[in-house]
């Protein structure tokens, strides 16, 4: 810790390059190791250019020196102002953010849902396919047991003909 040249007061660093008195407000550079009164106008103008930058870090950088600076000019205002524009600048990122999930959330439900509509018209078709499967199968069975039942008549028709049971015959041939 360093003490204030002239009040003895402990000084607080700004940053790598400037500091103030936390008793008396006076402000110094840091030159070389060694502190010296520092030019407020020139402080002023780094702090405005710094708290103007769109980095956040070089613009928080100047917003602490606008703040040290005090009463000095419009540096309290303008710290002010660049802290509220920080501010919107880390709510508009994070609006964005939020907007950006939402979308990714967005997107993995409808992936979620082609999936499973895609699962649907899977067992729908193949409870289609099962269905006329078993369809022919039955109408194959229908024919196959009516051309079975019919040649039974049939040769039970030519077999009482064979026998001479006429009338008989002549009705199996006839159904």
């Amino acid at each position: 810790m360093r003490q204030c040249n002239t009040c003895g007061g402990t000084i607080k660093y700004i940053n790598n390059q400037a500091g103030r008195c936390e008793y008396c407000g006076r402000l110094f550079s840091i030159q070389e190791n060694e502190l010296v009164d520092a030019n407020p106008e020139e402080l002023y103008r780094k702090a405005t250019a710094l708290a103007n930058q769109s980095d956040e870090n070089n613009a928080l950088l100047g917003v602490s020196m606008l703040e040290a600076l005090g009463g000095y000019k419009d540096s309290a205002e303008k710290a002010i102002a660049s802290s509220e524009r920080i501010a919107r600048t880390r709510a508009e990122e994070q609006d964005r953010k939020l907007e950006e999930q939402r979308r990714a959330e967005q997107r993995k439900i409808q992936e979620q849902q082609w999936v499973a509509q895609q699962k649907k018209k899977r067992n729908i078709s193949i409870m289609v396919g099962m269905v006329i499967s078993v369809i022919c199968i039955v109408v194959l069975s229908v024919i196959i047991v009516s051309k079975n039942r019919k040649k039974a008549e049939y040769s039970e028709a030519l077999s009482l003909y064979e026998k001479g049971s006429y009338e008989e015959a002549l009705e199996k041939f006839e159904n």
